[in-house]
């Protein structure tokens, strides 16, 4: 083994982009102030953190003649869900990356416990009662809608 780029072996972060879907290319915007200040609302408030990957999901539902889901013509509540839930979803994967080192570090030294595992739970109880709740909302504000809301009504 000569320990080249083909041989090493990843040790986590972000995953490398599969060749022909990485990014390479960009295109640039003039907006105003305004303009700008406006997109950046749009895109915050479809659940976004960047406003790049709305603009590329807009253009691209636009390109696919379908509607972008995620923010077009939706009542604010239902964006306000799913930016809840999308932080929430974020959470939980977070919680799951400490939970796999916490099973890597009892692997590697033979059940030993790290002194951070018991931080955790707490963490874990939060966010299920985060989940709840707001499972819980999102019932009661489908239970106000109309039946004509939705095609499968």
């Amino acid at each position: 083994m000569d320990g080249g780029p083909a041989e090493r072996r990843r040790r986590g972060g972000r995953p490398l982009a599969v060749e022909g879907k990485r990014r390479t290319r960009g295109i640039t915007v003039r907006l105003t102030d305004e303009e700008y200040a406006a997109w950046e609302r749009a895109a915050t408030s479809a659940g976004y953190r960047q406003t790049a990957a709305w603009v590329r999901d807009v253009v691209a539902a636009a390109l696919e003649g379908r509607a972008l889901v995620r923010g077009v013509g939706l009542p604010r509540e239902v964006l306000l869900f799913v930016a809840e839930l999308r932080h929430l979803g974020n959470e939980i994967i977070r919680e799951g990356n400490n939970l796999n080192q916490v099973a890597r570090f009892m692997n590697a030294t033979d059940g030993e416990v790290p002194k951070y595992a018991a931080r955790l739970l707490p963490l874990v109880r939060r966010n299920q009662e985060m989940v709840l709740d707001l499972l819980e909302r999102i019932r009661a504000a489908a239970g106000s809608m109309p039946d004509s809301a939705g095609p499968d009504r």
